[in-house]
This record gives structure tokens, C-alpha cells and sequence, in this order.
């Protein structure tokens, strides 16, 4: 999986190259010292590693490695108040060792961008690896998050898909690092998200098909029911070191939706997608009745959280009286929920603009990969055609949708592309079937997918951005019920409501209170 580096350009055989011959003199003077310990003592490595140079900078190419590892990471280190890189690195250095085979020699260790819940950086070796791990590690013996993360991309690779390799990992703290980590290889070429905008026309018609491609490869690993992928952890082990062949006892389960953050209630199995979700808002709808989840303004809280859900879920009936969910319960297939340009890694090449045979040279952060119904998983892509900022609205896209395809207003393909977005997006389109597009543009199934989304993973008054997402929810639906109740006669299938301004008011209170509490936390901390 790893090799050594090649040996130098006129290097002979059995010579050391400079980087081996510093580690030799290094130790031979150490063994000098009375009572030395065995030049295998990682102590003895970590006292080198210092001696090793920084990344130079002049040599990076990749968009994705910061500027320097002698300079704090300013996401981990301030925002998140974690340490430094620079003092990171030294302790990753002294595990890679650890576990790298001898004939391996890793002569740098740089920094690369970590996610919200990672933290990683890479060895820069002839062959290139990946170093992760949780920002937040779990409090248990072995975190259950990075066994999951080996099975799933083991999975997912033996099924043909271009995910990164796991080369080792270890699920418990009991290491120099003290904390589980992942060692990936690490995909060649550059992350889409860092490249997009540099790209001509026809590249980004490229890129378009491509990423269509991909659905269309999502589609064929189907599943017998819905719910998060997990590897069976009495057939995973704890950790696991340069071993390319799966374990004989490999198994991977789906498992039941959880509804709930610290008060979880397990979603009883459908391949219903309507009963699905009635059981998920009847979930939370009894985690707030509970009540021990409030701390300040109990009673006012619960009152408003019990209408909120009260309301998604009369919404929902709604939906089902409208024949929403008929033929909706079929097909059932991997889905990426975070399948944004930012997790594609896109060929080298495509630098140049004159290339247009690049390819997708893979997919990370399949952490949260699900088995959903189409429906479910056809949100467009439509960031293809909308990152580039401004549009006929004058509001920037990521901003007026917040980053979600489906919270566009239904007419955003007919007025707000301009003739280059049109062309990207016609070829985005044509590599999909007539039913893919049916599931992904049909105004039914964006309203089932924006009514999901809630039911998933619910509605937090502390964040602004639910609370937004939620009221224009209302606003939409409300609008839309009323175009179209002239087509039922059932008149519990126009049902809609307002939120009273009542209740607005309570909810901008509460956001506010707790944003101020948010401030003053933070400043008493600093």
C-alpha cells in the first residue's frame, strides 16, 4: 500500500540519502550517552523529529495545505482552542513512526484543512497519507465513530467506488497522540470546492457531467431498507495497522433512524417514507412533553417546541391526502449527504484549461453515509451552477438558500441563470434519466425532502439558521397551498398556518437571550 521513497538521483546503492544519514549520526551520538535506551525508543524519535525542516512552502502546490506548519492552525488553535500545529506536530510525528513499516521513511509532516469535526494533516512522503482525527473524541474506551469510518470506506471501496484507502487506525487514546486518528492515502489531485472558479466554461461542463456520473453510481449500490450505514463493531476491530486485507468476519448493517441529540428514541423501521417521518415527528413530539431537556423558561419553550412539531407533522398529513407519497417507496440506494464540492477531489490536470478529459478522482467525508429512497437522495447539485455568487436576485446563492438546492424559491431554473449557469446545468442534466430529473425538479418531491430534513434532525431555537429554514418553510408552504387548493376537494388537504406574531416574538426572544448568553459565556472564558 506504502512504499519506500526511490532512492535520489545519483544515489548508489547502499549509500544513505542526507535526511537517513542526520538520523544515523543523530543516533549514533546518543548511544554514546551512559545508559542510553534502545534507539527504537520513541523518545529518541521525538527528540529528531525537531531536528527535521518545515514544510517549504515554495514546494506546495496543493490549494489545500496551508501556509505553514510553524504557524497555528487559526480554525483549530482560536477557534476551536485547541493546540497548536506546531506542537501537533511533533506528537504525530512520533506515532507515524510508530506505525509505519521500517522500509517507509517519512521525511515531512504538513498541515492540511480540517473539517468542523476533524483535524488533519498529511505526511509528505513519495506516497501520500492523510492523518485524522475527532476534535472532539468520544469519552469511551474506543470511539465507535472511527471503526464506523473504516468500514464504510472499506465497504464502499470493495464495491468499486474511488473513496480513500484506510492504511491505519486506532479506535482507543492509547497512543502518543491520545486520541483515536485515521491514516488514509490521500486521493491525488485537488479539491473541487479550491478549484471551481478557475475553470473555463467547458470545464465546468465537464465537471458537471461528472458529478452526475456519480449519482448515477450512488444509484446502483442499493440496500433492502433505510438508515445509516455502520460496520457490525463485534466483527470490527478496536485498531488496525498496514493489514490491506478485510478481516474475515467483515459485516455491515443499517442501522434504524435516531431521532433526538441527548434524549435519543430509536425510529421504528418502514419502507414507508410517510410512516417514517409520522413516526419521527411523533418522536420528538414526545421528547418535548418529557420536558427534562428545558433548563430556562421551561414552560414557555416546550409550549413553543410542542407547535412547532405539532405543526410539521399536521403538514405531513397534509402532504399524504395530496397523494405526495404514492409510488414514493422503492429504490433505495447509498446516499452522500454531504455531497458538495467541497468533498469531490477532481484531477490535476484540469488546471490547465485547455484539458477536458480530467476525471473525479474520488469522494471523502462519508462519515454520515445513509441508504435512502430516490426522493430522498435527489437533491440537485445545483451548487454547480450557483457558487459563483450574485444572481438575477442580487442576493449571493449561498446566502439566499443556505447551501441547500431544495430552499430555493420553485422557479429558480426559469429566471435566475444567466445563458453560462443554463449551459452547465443542461449538462448536468443530461447525463441523469427523465425519472432522476422528475424526483429531483418535481415540486412534490422538494417539499417532501424540505418536510424530511425537519423530521431527521429537527428544529433548534438556539440556531438562527433553523429557525429561518423553519419559518420560510411555513411561509412557502402557505403560498403554495393556496395556488393550488383548487384542485382538492378535500379541504383538510389546504390546510396551512402562519406563525402568529405572538409567537414570532417569543422565538426572536429566545434566540436572542440565548445569543447574549452565547456572548457573555465567551467573554468570561477569554
Amino acid at each position: 500500500m506504502m512504499s519506500a521513497i526511490p532512492l535520489p538521483e545519483g544515489k548508489g546503492k547502499g549509500e544513505l540519502s542526507p535526511i537517513e544519514g542526520y538520523t544515523k549520526d543523530y543516533k549514533e551520538a546518543k548511544q554514546t550517552e551512559k545508559n542510553q535506551e534502545p534507539t527504537e525508543n520513541m523518545k529518541l524519535v521525538l527528540q529528531w523529529v525537531n531536528t527535521v525542516e518545515a514544510t517549504d512552502e515554495q514546494n506546495i502546490t496543493e490549494s489545500d495545505i496551508l501556509a505553514s506548519i510553524d504557524t497555528a492552525s487559526t480554525s483549530s488553535t482560536n477557534y476551536y482552542g485547541q493546540e497548536a500545529f506546531k506542537h501537533f506536530q511533533p506528537k504525530l510525528f512520533k506515532l507515524l513512526t510508530g506505525i509505519i513499516p521500517r522500509e517507509v521513511h517519512l521525511s515531512v509532516v504538513g498541515r492540511m484543512k480540517g473539517g468542523g469535526n476533524n483535524r488533519v494533516a498529511e505526511d509528505d512522503t513519495e506516497v501520500r497519507a492523510v492523518f485524522r482525527t475527532c476534535r472532539w473524541p468520544s469519552p469511551e474506551k474506543s470511539d465507535p465513530e472511527i471503526m464506523d469510518n473504516y468500514a464504510i470506506l472499506t465497504e464502499l471501496s470493495r464495491v468499486g467506488l474511488k473513496v480513500p484507502i484506510v492504511i491505519a487506525y486506532d479506535s482507543t487514546p492509547w497512543n502518543s497522540m491520545s486520541v483515536p486518528f485515521m491514516l488514509l492515502e490521500r486521493l491525488p489531485g485537488f479539491r473541487l470546492e479550491d478549484i471551481y472558479g478557475s475553470l473555463t466554461l467547458k470545464q465546468k461542463e465537464r465537471v458537471a457531467r461528472l458529478v452526475a456520473e456519480q449519482l448515477n453510481i450512488f444509484d446502483t449500490i442499493r440496500n433492502g431498507k433505510m438508515g445509516r450505514i455502520q460496520g457490525a463493531q463485534d466483527c470490527i476491530p478496536v485498531k488496525r495497522t498496514f493489514q490491506p486485507e478485510i478481516p474475515k468476519d467483515f459485516k455491515m448493517i443499517t442501522l434504524d433512524f435516531v431521532t433526538g441529540r441527548q434524549h435519543k428514541l430509536h425510529v421504528k423501521p418502514s419502507r414507508s417514507i410517510y410512516t417514517v417521518m409520522r413516526r419521527m415527528f411523533n418522536n420528538w413530539i414526545s421528547i418535548i412533553k418529557k420536558g427534562d431537556i428545558f433548563k430556562d423558561n421551561a414552560e414557555s419553550l416546550q409550549e413553543i417546541y410542542l407547535h412547532l412539531f405539532e405543526e410539521l407533522r399536521a403538514i405531513l398529513e397534509v402532504m399524504k391526502l395530496r397523494g405526495f407519497f404514492e409510488g414514493q417507496e422503492g429504490n433505495i440506494a447509498l446516499h452522500h449527504p454531504d455531497f458538495f464540492a467541497r468533498n469531490i477531489i477532481i484531477g490535476a490536470s484540469c488546471r490547465r484549461p485547455d484539458i477536458l478529459d480530467f476525471q473525479i478522482e474520488g469522494v471523502i467525508d462519508w462519515d454520515e453515509a445513509l441508504y435512502l429512497p430516490e426522493v430522498l437522495r435527489c437533491s440537485p447539485c445545483s451548487w454547480l451552477w450557483e457558487l459563483a455568487g450574485p444572481q438575477v436576485t442580487n442576493l449571493p446563492a449561498w446566502e439566499e438558500y443556505y447551501g441547500d438546492s431544495d430552499e430555493l424559491p420553485s422557479g429558480r431554473f426559469d429566471f435566475r441563470l444567466n445563458p453560462d449557469e443554463r449551459k452547465i446545468k443542461t449538462a448536468y442534466d443530461e447525463v441523469l434519466s427523465q425519472t432522476k430529473r422528475d424526483f429531483m425538479y418535481k415540486v412534490e418531491n422538494v417539499w417532501i425532502r424540505r418536510l424530511w430534513k425537519f423530521a431527521l434532525s429537527g428544529v433548534y431555537l438556539s440556531n438562527e439558521h433553523d429557525v429561518n429554514r423553519f419559518t420560510r418553510f411555513l411561509e412557502n408552504w402557505a403560498v403554495y397551498v393556496k395556488a393550488t387548493r383548487h384542485r382538492f376537494n378535500d379541504p383538510n388537504a389546504s390546510r396551512y398556518v402562519k406563525i402568529s406574531p405572538e409567537l414570532a416574538q417569543q422565538i426572536r426572544k429566545h434566540i436572542k437571550v440565548k445569543s447574549t448568553k452565547d456572548d457573555t459565556t465567551t467573554k468570561e472564558s477569554a
